[in-house]
């Protein structure tokens, strides 16, 4: 870690701490995030030059703020008539914000990275290439939750009351603004002059998010701006993120660029936020940079809880997987962008060292329907016991004593809304999830960690869950080092065919590989690897052709690379058509490549509608696993 890193983990357990909350006012859809005003006071002056626009499925409502007021709200209306303080009752409360709402406060508290030639935009740009907001004018962005026609005003409030009597054509729209429910595009906000770097910005739905966790505050160490005792930070709100998308070159693919790319999401470690490199790293593909600026650990935070308190632990849920949804979201705009290359959906991966290969893992583990595989490089295991950071998760997803539960949200996520309602600490020990949930599929997972890492403790965090990756039947391969917690590289498994060359697919089956007599044991007793040794065909690594996935036969080979001969446990895994029956009974049949049988017998399918054939010999030659109904 960082001397930076290492400080603000001492300025995490130095303000994070006792719990409470400040009540969060409901209105309309969303929540308010402030008391409302309990008075009407005309007194208070009106903001003027309200404009508004609607941006695939975004309404982008701006307006001066006054000058007249200090610490002043304002409130945003909205109704199917134009509004004034005849029908304002009428009209519906849709957010409160403060003032100085255009700041983009996780912009200013990002370091400029002088060598990207992007240095950061410290106000909301709302336009592609525009110019950004001023500091005096408002911004509220609403996500559209039906089709029509509406229009929009935005009065003052500053401590109980609220002008609600005063309105005109520069607090209220005389024409409406036509909404339409989809996809919101980002905003560009940055292009390089070869078009190979380019920054944007999306804004969340402001109804369903908590937009008091990513702003300057104790948990976060005010994102180390020297103005941390500005009063406009500490009422701020932000539900926008802006993310890097990178493009490859000629000379990154060794020749013209494919017009059909895969796509690789980076995960930042923890203490460091997204960069903006020239182009596409390391592979010819489209890479993508995320951002977690207060730490979430990719996951999320609490609904209701309003991180804004100076001192306190998250003490009301449900935990949303705010994170995780914005991350999919992110991908799912860079496949949708038209100026954008076109993206293989069947060939999207993560990776991420320490906190950022925490994130590829729970993504690998959850969304198998967007992720191909993935390289987590010393991740953590199991948060609840991890000591050294018990002080800052509990700030976010509440003490381990009361288990908050969760909330999925998202497109991508409907197969995990059956687990809403999990204790978040128990849904985020990420190994014993690997065999809680044996039944789902997962991505691939390649995994690395370090017998001396301390930060990710080996002893208590790491050691002990590797023996769910067997438990759960999991398709991974591992390598355990004797590193500290430090960046030590991707590893190939030859299963892999070279992680730097990104053609493993998602469209294809692939064999999880259990209790190698070859590999480590469950739980490692030090340096090693597990499955770095066999390999099975693939189309991304054809010795002998892909895996057989019909209806009625599944079949794959597999050889060492060493020339050993070892036994190992082969569990069909990412089946495409194959159908596999509960309680049924399966005939397998171990086939050298010559076609001359080496053993058989039958396997019964388990409850969680697995086939696992026990002791499979495996040698350098090459040998076919075929199970048939």
């Amino acid at each position: 870690m960082s001397n930076k890193s290492i400080l603000l983990v001492m300025l995490v357990i130095m303000f994070a701490l006792s719990s409470g909350s400040v009540a969060a006012q409901g209105g309309g859809t969303g929540r308010l995030w402030i008391e409302p005003p309990t008075q009407t006071d005309p007194s208070l002056p009106q903001p003027d030059g309200i404009a508004a626009f609607h941006r695939s499925g975004q309404t982008f409502i701006t307006w001066h703020e006054t000058d007249a007021l200090e610490d002043e709200f304002y409130v945003i209306y909205r109704h199917t008539e134009p509004i004034n303080a005849d029908n304002i009752d009428l009209a519906v409360r849709i957010a409160t914000v403060p003032q100085g709402s255009s700041i983009f406060w996780t912009e200013r508290g990002r370091e400029a990275y002088e060598e990207s030639g992007y240095h950061g935009i410290p106000n909301y740009v709302i336009t592609d290439l525009g110019e950004p907001l001023p500091d005096d004018t408002g911004l509220f962005v609403w996500t559209a939750t039906e089709d029509g026609d509406f229009y929009y005003a935005v009065t003052t409030a500053r401590g109980e009351g609220e002008n609600r009597l005063t309105f005109g054509t520069g607090n209220s729209l005389m024409a409406p603004v036509s909404e339409r429910v989809e996809r919101p595009r980002p905003v560009l906000v940055y292009l390089s002059p070869d078009g190979l770097s380019r920054v944007y910005t999306h804004w969340m739905d402001y109804a369903r998010y908590n937009p008091t966790f990513d702003v300057p505050r104790d948990g976060n160490g005010w994102f180390w701006l020297d103005v941390w005792e500005d009063p406009l930070m500490s009422r701020a709100q932000q539900y926008a993120y802006n993310y890097w998308v990178g493009l490859p070159d000629d000379e990154l693919c060794g020749g013209p660029v494919p017009e059909t790319l895969p796509l690789i999401l980076h995960i930042e470690g923890w203490g460091s936020r997204y960069e903006a490199p020239p182009n596409a790293l390391y592979w010819c593909a489209v890479h993508v940079w995320a951002d977690d600026p207060s730490q979430s650990w990719y996951f999320g935070f609490s609904a209701t809880f309003d991180y804004r308190v100076p001192e306190g632990y998250a003490d009301s849920g449900p935990v949303v997987n705010y994170t995780e949804e914005r991350l999919l979201r992110t991908i799912a705009e860079v496949m949708s962008n038209p100026d954008l290359p076109r993206i293989d959906p069947n060939r999207i991966y993560a990776y991420g060292h320490s906190m950022g290969g925490t994130g590829a893992l729970m993504l690998a583990e959850r969304y198998p329907n967007v992720f191909a595989a993935v390289f987590a490089n010393q991740p953590m295991m199991d948060y609840g016991a991890a000591e050294m950071w018990v002080d800052e998760l509990e700030a976010k997803w509440g003490p381990r004593a009361l288990n908050l539960p969760i909330e999925i949200r998202g497109e991508f996520a409907a197969h995990l809304t059956r687990y809403n309602g999990t204790g978040v600490w128990d849904w985020q020990n990420l190994g014993r999830q690997l065999a809680a949930r044996r039944g789902d599929e997962m991505a691939y997972i390649t995994i690395l960690h370090g017998t001396a890492d301390t930060v990710v403790d080996w002893e208590t965090v790491v050691r002990p869950s590797y023996v769910y990756f067997y438990e759960g039947r999991r398709a991974f391969a591992g390598l355990i080092t004797t590193d500290d917690h430090t960046w030590v590289g991707f590893i190939d498994p030859p299963s892999w065919a070279g992680f730097g060359y990104v053609p493993f697919r998602r469209d294809e089956s692939i064999p999880a590989l259990s209790y190698a007599s070859g590999s480590l044991p469950t739980p490692p007793d030090g340096p090693g690897g597990y499955n770095m040794n066999i390999e099975w065909s693939a189309s991304w690594n054809d010795f002998a052709g892909p895996p057989e996935d019909t209806v009625e036969r599944w079949a794959v080979v597999l050889r060492t690379t060493d020339g050993s001969v070892q036994t190992v446990d082969v569990t069909p895994r990412r089946l495409q058509t194959f159908e596999v029956e509960p309680g049924a009974e399966y005939r397998w049949r171990n086939e050298r490549l010559d076609g001359s049988v080496v053993a058989e017998g039958t396997v019964v399918a388990d409850g969680d509608g697995l086939i696992t054939v026990t002791g499979f010999a495996v040698d350098g030659g090459g040998n076919r696993l075929v199970i048939e109904r």
